[in-house]
């Protein structure tokens, strides 16, 4: 068998040393490693500069500001964990086979798992960011619409006189209806990509029926503060911009 340029290179190493390790694929190992290092650290440097452009691009609009928040929170996920997965995979598959071992099983369980993974985004996956997609715009068109709304219906109930105590009430309002129903939208949307997910909403509903009940028994003092406090805000005793004086403080 001729030798080859490894061996010829390294010396005709002593068989099971370091060495010869190096000359029968260790060393292809070892800079197939080393390339994926690089590589995950390149890829991962240009898609953290394009997520921070976009980010910036997407803060400058109060539309897609919310839209930047959740660029922002993902940001590392995206730019580390999943590159690093994708080029960790990609550089233990290159080392077992120079090192001699079969990956054949393995490529055939990731195609099989891409085609299904590819399956599932063009159909239930497609269907959760359409989900995502309108809970965030009608979350959007509430906290517009719900404060011009209230605004509009109070200012057309009062004397021009009252103008800027309508306008303090009603932003006071406004804020506890748009929680309120920004709450009720991305709780609608959980249950619905709960229900593309196969997950039965039914005991779900049940765990929080019960967990309720323990929260009203266990926290009723602040269940009860709570309710004062809406109605506070209801029967207009206090607004925003009020100072309050405890004490004489």
């Amino acid at each position: 068998m001729e030798d080859s340029f490894l061996d010829t290179f390294l010396g005709h190493p002593a068989e099971g040393s370091f060495l010869a390790w190096l000359s029968d694929g260790g060393l292809w190992a070892l800079l197939i490693a080393l390339g994926a290092i690089i590589g995950w650290w390149a890829v991962r440097l240009v898609l953290r500069r394009g997520l921070r452009q976009a980010i910036r691009g997407l803060d400058q609009h109060e539309a897609t500001a919310d839209v930047g928040m959740a660029v922002q929170a993902a940001d590392s996920w995206i730019s580390t964990f999943f590159t690093a997965i994708v080029f960790g995979v990609a550089a233990v598959l290159g080392i077992l086979q120079v090192l001699g071992s079969n990956i054949d099983p393995a490529l055939d369980y990731l195609k099989d798992f891409g085609s299904a993974s590819f399956n599932w985004l063009v159909t239930d996956g497609l269907r959760i960011v359409l989900i995502l997609f309108l809970s965030w715009v009608v979350a959007r068109v509430a906290r517009r619409a719900i404060p011009r709304l209230l605004s509009s219906i109070m200012l057309t109930q009062a004397s021009t006189a009252d103008h800027d105590e309508i306008m303090k009430r009603s932003e006071t309002l406004s804020s506890v209806f748009v929680g309120a129903a920004v709450t009720l939208i991305y709780i609608s949307a959980l249950f619905m990509i709960l229900t593309e997910l196969a997950v039965p909403i039914g005991p779900v509903l049940g765990g929080f029926g019960i967990a309720g009940i323990a929260v009203g028994f266990g926290a009723q003092y602040l269940v009860r503060d709570l309710i004062a406090g809406v109605l506070i805000l209801a029967e207009n005793h206090y607004r925003t911009g009020d100072v309050v004086t405890v004490a004489g403080t």
